[in-house]
């Protein structure tokens, strides 16, 4: 038994690459001691190698990503803390979403009751109709 094939098949069945049941395939034949194919050893020494790559890249990048020391200042107690707005700035400013949202819903409902009267009216007046098409 290959031991070195048999680590590198379980670290490809570990982290998710490759096709599980040809991994599974190829360590039953390791297992076994049975002669693997040509192709599985090329597919699982090309996907280790894929592997290997991904995690330099990622170590790589972890590596670029921390950041450099930076010092922090004493942490202000939470008194000293102010808001950005202030509360009649707060007011104001919802008091104003507010009286747009009105003006907006007026408008429209006045205009649903003028369609939903046009709609009877003129199912009415469709009846009597002499061409109803109109």
């Amino acid at each position: 038994m290959d031991e070195s094939l048999m680590i590198k098949a379980q670290e490809l069945l570990d982290s998710g690459l490759g096709d599980t049941g040809r991994l599974e395939h190829i360590m039953d034949y390791i297992k076994k001691d049975k002669t693997l194919f040509k192709s599985d050893l090329k597919y699982l020494e090309n996907m280790h190698d894929f592997l290997l790559e991904k995690i330099q890249k990622l170590e790589h990048e972890s590596k670029s990503l921390k950041p450099n020391h930076v010092t922090l200042s004493e942490p202000r107690p939470s008194s000293n803390r102010k808001p950005l707005l202030a509360d009649e700035d707060l007011d104001r400013i919802l008091d104003e979403q507010e009286k747009r949202k009105q003006k907006n819903l007026v408008p429209r409902t006045e205009s649903l009751r003028a369609e939903n009267n046009k709609q009877k009216t003129s199912k009415l007046k469709q009846l009597f109709r002499k061409n109803p098409n109109k």
